[in-house]
């Protein structure tokens, strides 16, 4: 099994009232892409408990914004929802960001 096939047999897709959600696992983060309804796609890293704003993306036909704290932080083309999020993964580890823990 490739590893595009083996992350799409991940993604758990499920209807909430803002459009159409997936929940996705890269390197061992999850993940949730979001249809804004506006004609953007959103991808935002879930980290229950901890208050440390990650970078997230917002984009459109292959096209990524990636942000943090409301700033650009960098710019994409041609890259799929997994590739933005790894990207954003690289750019929390440079940025030193790393997961608090929780209440577990």
């Amino acid at each position: 099994m490739t590893r595009r096939n083996f992350l799409r047999s991940r993604i758990n897709r499920y209807k909430l009232s803002a459009g159409l959600r997936e929940k996705f696992t890269v390197n061992g983060q999850t993940f949730i892409l979001s249809d804004r309804s506006d004609g953007y796609f959103q991808i935002y890293p879930i980290h229950p408990y901890d208050e440390t704003e990650y970078h997230w993306a917002k984009g459109k036909n292959e096209t990524w914004n990636i942000y943090r704290k409301g700033n650009l932080k960098f710019r994409t083309n041609r890259m799929n929802y997994e590739e933005v999020a790894e990207k954003c993964l690289e750019l929390d580890r440079k940025e030193g960001l790393e997961r608090t823990g929780g209440i577990w």
